[in-house]
């Protein structure tokens, strides 16, 4: 079978193409910057973006590196990092909570504290106690 010509061979359309990839990725940014869009959408979009190139311009190594190369690297990198520290920090966070009030729960139920006495024996932060206090007292 002989070789079929796509507008992707061409110097010039594959600048084009790359241009407005650019633009699309500018165009995130901004959305993102702006609060309009959130880093795991501009992030989805960008992967789906991705696809489509590879299955698009598959012939075409220019294409396919070039647009990588926009939407590659640093720009999705970097806020993918970004969602994956904040979720594993809320994590934490929330681990630590839980654990608290645990042991808040049992301290008062052992040695048959009130509340404070409890929070008091664990040093628990003043800034904590009335969001555990809350819970606890809603169980």
């Amino acid at each position: 079978m002989g070789y079929t010509s796509t507008p992707y061979d061409d110097v010039g359309h594959t600048l084009l193409l790359l241009a407005e990839y650019r633009h699309i990725c500018d165009r995130l940014n901004d959305m993102m910057e702006s609060g309009e869009m959130d880093a795991y959408t501009k992030q989805s979009i960008l992967d789906m973006g991705k696809k489509v190139v590879r299955s698009l311009a598959h012939d075409s190594k220019s294409v396919r590196e070039g647009v990588e190369k926009i939407m590659g690297g640093k720009i999705l990198d970097y806020p993918a990092k970004r969602i994956l520290n904040k979720g594993k920090a809320e994590g934490r966070a929330e681990g630590r909570d839980m654990t608290s009030i645990e042991l808040i729960k049992n301290l008062m139920l052992a040695m048959h504290l009130d509340v404070d006495a409890a929070m008091n024996a664990l040093k628990i932060p003043e800034d904590k106690r009335a969001q555990y206090r809350e819970v606890l007292m809603a169980k």
